[in-house]
């Protein structure tokens, strides 16, 4: 698990960190050890924030109207594994749970730490620098977009200014129930849920459409 905007190489295991030996976004120093402290605080959140600890029995406690688990051949996989795996689209699901939950945790950090802050602006800025124009992508490919950006802290009356489907006011609507030390992953989970119940509605995106889409905005 590891956030879209995160150097190469940064990510853990759910039992370790992993970092690169260098890391080289910025032209100084110490703005590039800002980069590794947001980082290391990053996956940090994700164990303290309890994004490990992700069960599907307190998840269908929680989230209402989960399809039910289809038996597959080999492993199922736990947690996380079998949640994205309820659905047709499964590694939509995963993104949209993870964008959410790098957001939650984010804030979290942003809460605890505030003296990340800078440092913090300073990777999302350089991360919106490389991002694709929306205008570049088709109206699918931009809400998923559009969210990302949300993420990494777009203005969102900018965002929902530029889509012409109508769905990405929704979908940033849902990360409301993240701003908060209460929220947990399931709100995540339930976030996410609503996202992709909003993509499959006739403008966003149908259960067939082609699942390269997804990545061409990860």
């Amino acid at each position: 698990l590891t956030g879209h905007f995160r150097p190469n190489g940064v990510t853990t295991d759910g039992s370790a960190i992993y970092l690169p030996s260098s890391i080289e976004l910025f032209d100084s120093r110490r703005d590039n050890l800002g980069v590794y402290r947001i980082a290391v605080l990053h996956q940090v959140g994700l164990f303290e924030a309890g994004t490990y600890d992700f069960s599907m029995q307190e998840a269908r406690a929680r989230i209402a109207d989960l399809p039910p688990e289809v038996p597959r051949l080999g492993d199922p996989g736990v947690g996380l594994a079998r949640f994205f795996g309820l659905w047709l689209r499964p590694q939509l699901m995963r993104w949209l749970f993870m964008t959410l939950e790098d957001l939650r945790v984010d804030r979290i950090l942003l809460r605890r730490f505030p003296g990340a802050r800078s440092d913090l602006a300073r990777v999302f800025a350089q991360a919106l620098a490389t991002r694709p124009p929306l205008e570049s992508l088709t109206p699918q490919a931009a809400l998923l977009e559009g969210l990302l950006r949300y993420s990494l802290g777009q203005d969102a009356e900018q965002l929902v200014a530029q889509d012409s489907t109508g769905i990405l006011s929704g979908m940033i609507a849902t990360t409301l129930t993240l701003d908060s030390d209460a929220a947990s992953v399931y709100e995540s989970a339930a976030a996410a849920v609503r996202c992709y119940k909003l993509l499959a509605m006739p403008s966003g995106f149908s259960e067939d459409t082609d699942s390269a889409q997804t990545g061409a905005t990860g």
